[in-house]
C-alpha cells in the first residue's frame, strides 16, 4: 500500500513538473526582457534630468504607450553615432528620433507611409514627432537678413554652420552654400557668436531649448520661414532578437495615434515647451472671418464650428491667447488690409492678396499647380445652386453665358482661374443668405457656393426643399488661415508657421477627421 502511494506521488510530481515546463516558455514569451531603446540627448524631447533619470516629451510618450501595451522598457543615452550603431547591429531594440533614410532600410522597420513621405510630402500617421528646421542667427544679423531660398543665400554669400552628426534636407546640402562643419548643435551656435558662420539650421523647438539652457535668448534668434520638415520616428531594429518586434512597432504607433487624438500628446508637449517658449505679448491674437456654417459662425454670442474647434485646439497648444470675431466678408477683409486683425479664417490663395497676407511656399506652389498644400485649413467643393423649379439649367459655363442666365456672386470673393466670373450676367451679394434669397425671389438663376456651406445654410433657413445644388462640381480649392502682414503683433509670421506646424500634425494623426 505504501509502495502504491509512493508511485502515485511520483506520478503526481512528474505531472506537476511537466506542467511547469510547459508553462515556463509561455511565461517567458509573455514577460520578455525589457525592450531597450537608445537615444542621444536631445532636449526637450529626450534627455537626463538632474536626478539622472530619462525625461522629456518623447520619454513621457513612450512611458504612456509601453505601459498601455504592458511592455517593460529601458531608455539609455549615448552619442548619436554609438546609439545608431547599437540599433543597426541589434544591440538595442529601437532608436529614438530617427528619420527615414533609404540607406537605413536594412537595419530598421519602416511603414509604407514613412517611406513615401519624401515623395508626397504627406506626413505619415505613424510618426513620433515632426521636426521643422529654421535658420538660427545672431540677433543683429536676423534684423538685416531674410531667408527666401537657398539660391538667395548663395547669392548673398552667407555661410551656414552644420553638425556632422545630422542628416539635413538634400536640397540644402546640394545648394553649394559655404559650410562650416561642427560636432554638435551647440558648437554650431557658438560658431555664429564667433562670426565663423552666419546661419545654422536646427529644429525650432530643439533650438529654443538650447538657447534657454545656455542663456542665449538675448543673443541668438531664428528666422521665421522654415527650411524643411520631416517626421522623426521610433526606429525598430530589424537585427534585434526581441520577439515579434515588427508587430510591437504597429501596436506602438496605433496607441500613439490614440494619444494624439485624445489630446494627451499635446498636454505632455505643453508642459515641456512652456518654460522654453519665447515671450509673447499680453494682448490676444485676433482672428476674423465671415459666417460659413458649419465651419465658423456665431451662435448665442459664441463662435462655433469645425474651424473654431481646430483654431482653439492649436492656440491652446501654442499657449497664445486669442479671440475670434465674425463680420461680413468686406469688413473682415478691410480689417486685414488695415492691420486691425492678425489672421483671417477661410481665405484661399490669390496673388493680389500677397501685399496683405503671409502665404507659405507650399500654398503658392499648390495654387500654381492646382494641387493641395500641406497646410490647408479645409477643402471646399463648389457647385451651382438653383431654385428647384429651374430644371433646364446647367453647370456648363459656355451655355450659361450664351443663355444670359443670371449668376449671383459674393462681393470680395476670389473663385478660380477657370471660373469666368467677369463673363457672367451677374449680381453681387454680401453673404450666403442674401445669395440664396436672390435665388428664391428669382433675382438670379444660379448661385455658386461651397456645397457643405450651402446645404448647411439652406437647412438653417428652411429652404432645403426650395433650392438645390446641381450635380456637377465646378471646382475645388483649399481654404487657409493666413496671418496679416500689417499687424503689429511681434513675431506674427513665425507664429503662423508654428500654427501650421501644429495643424499638419493634427491632420496626420486623424485628429481633425469629422
Amino acid at each position: 500500500m505504501a509502495k502504491q502511494e509512493r508511485r502515485m506521488r511520483q506520478r503526481l510530481l512528474l505531472c506537476i513538473a511537466s506542467c511547469i515546463l510547459a508553462i515556463a516558455p509561455a511565461q517567458a514569451s509573455e514577460n520578455p526582457r525589457p525592450f531597450i531603446i537608445v537615444a542621444e540627448v536631445l532636449p526637450p524631447y529626450e534627455y537626463m534630468n538632474d536626478a539622472g533619470k530619462p525625461t522629456g516629451i518623447n520619454v513621457e510618450i513612450i512611458d504612456h504607450v509601453f505601459n498601455a501595451l504592458g511592455v517593460p522598457y529601458e531608455i539609455r543615452f549615448y552619442p548619436w553615432s554609438r546609439a545608431w550603431l547599437m540599433a543597426a547591429n541589434g544591440a538595442a531594440d529601437a532608436v529614438l528620433s530617427v528619420s527615414y533614410q533609404k540607406q537605413r532600410e536594412p537595419y530598421l522597420y519602416y511603414t509604407d507611409e514613412q517611406r513615401t513621405f519624401w515623395k508626397t510630402g504627406e506626413i505619415p500617421p505613424d510618426f513620433l514627432w515632426l521636426t521643422e528646421y529654421v535658420f538660427f542667427a545672431t540677433q543683429i544679423l536676423a534684423d538685416a537678413v531674410r531667408f527666401e531660398s537657398y539660391e538667395q543665400l548663395q547669392a548673398d554669400k552667407l555661410r551656414i554652420a552644420i553638425s556632422d552628426q545630422y542628416t539635413y534636407d538634400t536640397a540644402l546640402l546640394e545648394a553649394n552654400i559655404p559650410q562650416v562643419v561642427k560636432n554638435t548643435p551647440l558648437d554650431a551656435i557658438q560658431a555664429l557668436l564667433r562670426g565663423e558662420a552666419d546661419l545654422s539650421p536646427m529644429d525650432r523647438t530643439v533650438g529654443w531649448a538650447l538657447l534657454k539652457e545656455h542663456d542665449l535668448h538675448d543673443r541668438i534668434t531664428w528666422l521665421p520661414k522654415p527650411l524643411f520638415m520631416k517626421p522623426y520616428l521610433l526606429g525598430f531594429s530589424k537585427n534585434a532578437n526581441y520577439p515579434d518586434i515588427e508587430d510591437l512597432m504597429q501596436r506602438f504607433y496605433g496607441e500613439l495615434r490614440n494619444m494624439r487624438q485624445n489630446g494627451t500628446v499635446e498636454e505632455i508637449t505643453a508642459r515641456y515647451l512652456d518654460p522654453i517658449r519665447p515671450p509673447r505679448p499680453d494682448r490676444k491674437i485676433l482672428f476674423v472671418g465671415e459666417e460659413w456654417r458649419p465651419f465658423e459662425y456665431e451662435e448665442n454670442g459664441q463662435m462655433q464650428g469645425l474651424n473654431i474647434k481646430t483654431v482653439s485646439r492649436i492656440m491652446k497648444s501654442l499657449q497664445i491667447p486669442y479671440e475670434i470675431r465674425s463680420y461680413p466678408w468686406p469688413r473682415a477683409w478691410l480689417m486685414a488690409e488695415q492691420g486691425h486683425a492678425d489672421a483671417v479664417l477661410s481665405v484661399s490663395y490669390h496673388p493680389e492678396r500677397e501685399d496683405t497676407l503671409f502665404y507659405t511656399d507650399a500654398q503658392r506652389q499648390a495654387a500654381r499647380e492646382g494641387t493641395l498644400p500641406t497646410d490647408y485649413l479645409w477643402i471646399s467643393h463648389y457647385a451651382f445652386f438653383t431654385k428647384g423649379n429651374h430644371t433646364n439649367l446647367t453647370s456648363d459655363y459656355d451655355a450659361i453665358i450664351q443663355s444670359n442666365a443670371r449668376v449671383g456672386l459674393n462681393n470680395g470673393y476670389s473663385y478660380t482661374k477657370s471660373f469666368p466670373a467677369e463673363e457672367f450676367s451677374s449680381r453681387m451679394y454680401f453673404n450666403t443668405e442674401a445669395g440664396f434669397m436672390g435665388l428664391l425671389t428669382e433675382e438670379i438663376d444660379l448661385y455658386p457656393m461651397d456645397l457643405t456651406v450651402g446645404e448647411f445654410t439652406l437647412k438653417n433657413m428652411g429652404l432645403e426643399q426650395s433650392i438645390r445644388p446641381l450635380p456637377e462640381i465646378l471646382f475645388s480649392k483649399a481654404y487657409l488661415i493666413p496671418f496679416v502682414k500689417k499687424s503689429d503683433y511681434p513675431g506674427l509670421e513665425s507664429i503662423m508657421y508654428e500654427f501650421y506646424h501644429q495643424l499638419r500634425q493634427l491632420r496626420a494623426s486623424g485628429a481633425l477627421d469629422p
